[in-house]
């Protein structure tokens, strides 16, 4: 036991097939109420107390200072070490229970008689002593080993499990359920025996889920390492430290061995056990290492030659981050294309390429970087702002977020609304300077080189030239908004304005619908294709070729490819930091628009200060999904969509949440224009961290037909059901959608009504849209009084959706197949048709003429041609490939026999091919050509002949 409240757990093993009518015990708690009472009164036994400070009054207080006595005995007289007392006492008191005692109650029969009611057998402890030398069978050795072990004899074991006797049968003899592989969902029936000859029956998936219950993955006993409290060495086979180094024929041998050494753990259990050094080493490599140290025994030969080299790791592994945190001395590369740290550099490199990319770019500057919209070089001369004290005033400018830019983009078309953007020219430097600053010019200032110099322009890293371009540019606002006056007070790049081409890195493009109307796209493809590009040059002139892009990337993940259950060799650091890299171009991408890559990106990040070969071969396969999959466009659709009124419920919660509102921000402007509607879809993947058991949040934003926002998060806590998780993703959606709300109020935008949030989770929505609904698991409520205050107040609707059509499940879970291609594409909805002009608004006259036209005279002369390509000859073989009549092989009839298809993955796709594409149909006329269809006058000259050929047809009249 690791406590005394543990005491009840004995119980069981007493109350197992035997009953004690009374049991008396002392004052202690942990045996007069807690677990221990409560199984005493589910065993129907008497529990009684002594009197309180009167241990002589307990009997069992003799019998433990017998038990002590012999228990001690048998190790002195066995010479067994003084670590198996616990053994000890526990065969002494078997050997006791199985004794005759001079107790009137008793009667002649021993203890073990009278408790469990049968006769005792004595013969375990007839045939070996405690501590005596015996063999026995070794399940683990296998042929041609002896499976006979010696080893030594503790004394009997009487925990007795329940035995599996055989399957069950039906009446007609045959076995009951079905067989499976995975023993979680075999349904065999087994007749089981248990230790008290009770029987019952079980299925094997019950078995197999009690069993996996104490097992790991591999089936072995999971135990948790608390501490190593000792250790020990056997002096004749272990290496003395004099005999460590031998010198053979001038040759310095240095003996590594950890041999004869045996560590004793103490497990999480309160268990102990002694394993060999070299086992322990292998698992728990820092844990020895800190004890050999803490035990001063580091300087042992079984521990010198690697304990200091595993300390040094650790504390390598620990500063990883930090060393990789020093970007700019660590940063080589970017976007796959090498940055120069100085002039001379930039000069060598623009040599080795035959290039002047950096050469055009300097004129006397320090630092260099790469532009992400189309890769330009660029250089800057910037300023230590580092080093000087912060101002007390305002010293950053607001930054416009993508969201807000793309809330604008979608408005002003609402509205009919122009944009124009423009590109400031090297805005920092073209306004005053607010500091103090001066400098010793560099090389890069040729023959001025060595002389102080006086800032007077804003250069880039001081810390108020954001203040002062945002102070310049308000100057230029208030004054005339129009691109003209502005380029008075902030010069503008030539041919910059007009409407926005570029944002961000990704081409910026209105597009007009068949129906007239137009919206904004955001496409990253060229950037894409670039990035792609980059990496693939990257790794062929980089890390020595031992690395590649996939050929084909269908998915962005290989299939069932879990991150946290990799267990590949880790990378060395150079290598993560450009997996480093590669993360962020990636993350940025997701900014822009390929929302289809979040949910593995954001799996991918957390692996970057503990980075494996397969984290990175997973992050090469996502950049060959894009190199095949680069095209994509984000249209922010002003359109606002219909949304069913019988779907959203709305309830009095007055009684419930007295004087909700929603809060509304007092120094809004008045809103103008047309109105705008907020919808979410939200869901989560309960547990979808297969190692840390973690949940992960993901939600998508559309401001009526645009989407805005997106979020593919890891949740922060570990929740233990699936109606938190979901709950804990609602609550995380519905603060975004109020950071919105507050966003388009600010910018004087019109919001209708409540905003529109869908769940696939049945339980949440109702819990959420009803005001009657109880909370029963407090670990939940802050989540669920958040998300019901959001609803009483009127921000917020829920409603249920189908998993199917839920949009959020592209951001917590990684899909495959068909059930991706569903989620990502085009969900424009299918209404009724429009009419050609010659069928006069008239479905009738529309389906008249088509059936006018299939019945023609053109179609009966040519109808023979389409049953050729369709059931005649040219559906197969050369005729067909004459007619370009070919199609996939998976489509014909009897190409493929499913069932002798044993690989499941190979039998999944070609079914799933199949049903995404069809096949065709059987091929009735296989050699000859279908006869033309005869006209209609052919067909009743031919009747009339046959009829007037008979010579006593007669016509009668009425």
């Amino acid at each position: 036991m690791t406590c005394k409240s543990d005491a009840h757990e004995a119980l069981d093993l007493l109350f197992s097939g035997r009953c004690s009518p009374k049991m008396i015990v002392d004052g202690a708690k942990e045996m007069k109420m807690g677990e221990f009472a409560w199984k005493c009164k589910e065993a129907h036994c008497c529990l009684r107390s002594t009197e309180p400070y009167s241990p002589w009054s307990n009997s069992a207080e003799h019998e433990i200072r017998e038990l002590k006595k012999g228990a001690a005995w048998k190790l002195t007289r066995s010479g067994a070490p003084q670590w198996l007392w616990c053994f000890a006492l526990e065969y002494k008191s078997y050997v006791r229970s199985h004794t005759v005692h001079g107790i009137y109650r008793l009667d002649g029969p021993v203890p073990e008689t009278i408790v469990s009611g049968e006769t005792a057998n004595i013969s375990p402890f007839c045939e070996f002593g405690f501590w005596d030398w015996v063999k026995f069978q070794d399940q683990g050795v296998a042929f041609p080993g002896d499976a006979l072990v010696l080893g030594k004899y503790l004394g009997p074991s009487i925990d007795e499990l329940a035995r599996v006797l055989r399957w069950k049968r039906d009446a007609d003899g045959k076995v009951v359920g079905t067989a499976h592989h995975n023993p979680a969902l075999d349904t065999h029936v087994y007749e089981v025996r248990f230790p008290d000859s009770r029987a019952e029956e079980l299925a094997a998936n019950v078995i197999a889920e009690a069993v996996y219950a104490q097992c790991d993955a591999d089936g072995n006993q999971y135990v948790l390492l608390d501490a190593i409290v000792d250790y020990r060495k056997d002096p004749f086979v272990a290496v003395a430290r004099d005999d460590q180094v031998t010198i053979i024929d001038g040759k310095k041998i240095i003996k590594r061995s950890t041999c004869g050494w045996e560590l004793c753990c103490e497990w999480k259990d309160s268990s102990t056990s002694w394993l060999k050094l070299l086992d322990l080493k292998d698992s728990h490599p820092l844990q020895v290492a800190g004890f050999a140290c803490a035990a001063q025994i580091a300087n042992e030969p079984a521990f010198n030659s690697w304990v200091s080299w595993v300390l040094k790791k650790r504390d390598r592994i620990i500063s990883l981050v930090k060393h990789r945190s020093a970007w700019y001395h660590k940063h080589t590369h970017k976007y796959g294309l090498e940055i120069p740290k100085s002039v001379e550099e930039a000069y060598t490199i623009d040599k080795a390429t035959g290039t002047t990319f950096w050469c055009d770019f300097i004129r006397c500057h320090m630092i260099f970087d790469v532009k992400m919209e189309d890769f330009r070089r660029k250089a800057r001369l910037v300023a230590g702002g580092h080093a000087t004290k912060a101002p007390a005033t305002l010293t950053y400018a607001s930054i416009v977020s993508r969201e807000t830019v793309q809330i604008a983009l979608l408005v002003a078309v609402l509205n009919d609304v122009d944009v124009w953007a423009a590109d400031v020219l090297n805005a920092y430097i073209t306004v005053p300077c607010r500091e103090k600053i001066w400098t010793t010019l560099g090389k890069e200032f040729g023959d001025d080189c060595g002389k102080k110099a006086i800032v007077v322009w804003a250069l880039y890293g001081l810390k108020l030239s954001g203040a002062a371009l945002e102070g310049t540019w308000q100057d230029a606002c208030t004054r005339r908004s129009v691109m003209d006056r502005i380029n008075t007070f902030l010069p503008l790049k030539p041919d910059s304005v007009g409407p926005p081409e570029m944002y961000l890195g990704a081409k910026l493009r209105k597009r007009t619908f068949k129906d007239g109307t137009t919206a904004w796209g955001l496409s990253p493809a060229k950037y894409v294709q670039q990035a792609a590009r980059n990496v693939k040059t990257y790794l062929k002139s980089n890390l020595e070729g031992r690395y590649s892009l996939p050929k084909r990337g269908e998915n962005p993940f290989p299939a069932d490819y879990a991150p946290e259950e990799d267990v590949t060799p880790l990378v060395e650091p150079e290598v993560a930091t450009y997996y480093m890299q590669l993360i962020g171009i990636l993350r940025w991408m997701c900014e822009l628009g390929r929302i289809n890559i979040c949910t593995e990106v954001s799996m991918l990040s957390s692996y970057s200060a503990m980075l494996r070969e397969g984290h990175l071969e997973a992050a090469f396969h996502v950049f060959s999904y894009l190199k095949s999959k680069s095209n994509s466009r984000l249209i922010f659709d002003p359109m606002e969509p219909a949304v069913g009124g019988s779907n959203f419920g709305e309830c009095d919660w007055s009684d419930f949440y007295l004087g909700a509102s929603e809060a509304l921000p007092p120094n809004a402007p008045k809103p103008l224009g047309k109105g705008v509607t907020l919808h979410m879809f939200v869901d989560s993947d309960h547990a979808g961290d297969k190692v840390s058991r973690r949940s992960r949040t993901g939600f998508v934003i559309f401001l009526n037909y645009g989407m805005i926002d997106w979020l593919s998060k890891k949740q922060s806590t570990v929740e233990t059901s699936v109606f938190g998780a979901e709950f804990c993703a609602m609550e995380h959606g519905i603060e975004n959608l109020r950071g919105i709300c507050y966003k388009l109020r600010m910018m004087g935008v019109p919001v209708k009504g409540a905003s529109y949030v869908y769940g696939d989770n049945m339980s949440v929505v109702t819990n959420t849209s009803k005001p009657e609904s109880t909370l029963k698991k407090k670990l939940n409520s802050i989540c669920y009084h958040a998300v019901h205050e959001a609803v009483a107040m009127g921000e917020a609707l829920v409603a249920h959706i189908p998993t199917k059509k839920n949009l959020a499940d592209l951001f917590t879970k990684v899909l495959y197949g068909q059930t991706r291609r569903f989620i990502t594409q085009n969900k424009t909805p299918v209404d009724n048709v429009i009419l050609p002009p010659w069928a006069k608004g008239s479905p009738y006259e529309f389906i008249r003429i088509h059936r006018l036209a299939l019945e023609s005279e053109y179609v009966s002369s040519n109808l023979h041609h389409w049953i050729d390509l369709i059931f005649g000859y040219k559906q197969r073989g050369p005729a067909a490939a004459i007619a370009h009549n070919i199609f996939h092989y998976l489509s014909y009839e009897g190409a493929v026999d499913i069932d002798r298809i044993t690989d499941d993955v190979q039998r999944k796709a070609i079914e799933g091919h199949i049903q995404n594409f069809g096949q065709t149909p059987s091929q009735l006329i296989v050699k000859e050509p279908h006869p033309t269809r005869s006209h209609a006058e052919q067909v009743l000259d031919g009747l009339f002949s046959e009829v007037l050929g008979y010579e006593r047809l007669q016509c009668h009249t009425p």
